[in-house]
């Protein structure tokens, strides 16, 4: 009732797109909301179960567990991905004949598979094609769609050259044919703007994923990108991203039949393994150093 500190005037926003606005105005403080604290994350969770107790507590000790995915769950929206990946695995995997939980044995086990599964469960449950059809069973594991497929190659693209190019925010041309219906996908979102058509991904995280999904689908060159962007904290998450689709690729290579191929590719992956452990040996020798 303008009685507690009468001349403040606050500006809130959570919209990227007003920072041109906030930058030409004098304000004697900035202040930035940096994420949940962790029992905000557990209450989150649990209200993402709705109230679901066994869901919740399952899932909580998931988290919690882990240091990376806990560490992910300060930002708001990285616990809505988390928790609407993990949930679908209860969903799907919950009870076995015997009556047991198979909850841990089916959560992704580490960030990357996390971060691939997200990607699918955003696409089937946001995208145009998808919208008011059933969701096959095993999405998770099998195949994308065709459509779907065709979109996550634009969105991997644009996600690593904002990455190169510092970008968060995307601003196309109206009728743009290249991004048409991609903010139906459930992960790239069109933001509310009367003066430009702009984009921005779900997260930071999501577009370092796909940005990592890009690296290694150009194989041949990831040593010299790894070479390049290693030291730059930048590229780290993307980095870290890029060592998991190798592993994956490592793990696949294994039922290849064709042993000539195997050969090939199985060099090229240990030596970009080679790589990344000299990187964090380094790492881990400077530390200790300075301790």
């Amino acid at each position: 009732e303008s009685e507690l500190l009468p001349d403040l005037t606050v500006l809130a926003t959570s919209r990227p797109t007003a920072e041109h606005i906030y930058t030409q105005l004098s304000f004697d403080r900035e202040v930035e909301i940096l994420g949940f604290r962790e029992e905000q994350i557990k209450d989150y969770v649990e209200k993402f179960c709705r109230n679901d107790m066994g869901k919740a507590i399952k899932m909580w000790d998931f988290i919690k567990e882990s240091p990376e995915l806990l560490s992910l769950c300060y930002i708001p929206v990285n616990s809505y991905i988390i928790c609407l990946t993990l949930i679908e695995n209860i969903d799907v995997h919950q009870i076995e004949e015997d009556g047991s939980q198979t909850f841990q044995s089916n959560a992704p086990g580490t960030i990357t598979e996390l971060y691939k599964r997200a990607i699918k469960i955003l696409l089937f449950r946001h995208h145009a094609n998808y919208k008011d059809k059933p969701i096959p069973k095993d999405y998770i594991i099998a195949k994308l769609p065709g459509q779907f497929q065709k979109d996550l190659e634009k969105l991997k693209e644009i996600a690593r050259n904002g990455m190169m190019k510092d970008q968060l925010i995307f601003e196309f041309e109206s009728g743009d044919n290249y991004v048409a219906d991609l903010s139906c996908t459930g992960i790239f979102n069109k933001l509310e703007d009367k003066r430009r058509n702009i984009f921005s991904f779900l997260h930071l995280t999501i577009q370092e994923f796909l940005a990592a999904l890009h690296v290694v689908d150009d194989i041949d060159n990831v040593e010299s990108f790894l070479i390049k962007h290693i030291d730059n904290p930048k590229w780290h998450l993307v980095i870290q991203f890029v060592a998991g689709l190798i592993g994956d690729k490592m793990r696949e290579l294994k039922e290849e039949r064709n042993t000539s191929q195997r050969y090939g590719q199985c060099l090229l992956y240990l030596t970009i393994i080679r790589i990344l452990k000299d990187y964090i040996l380094c790492k881990v020798s400077l530390k200790s150093a300075n301790e």
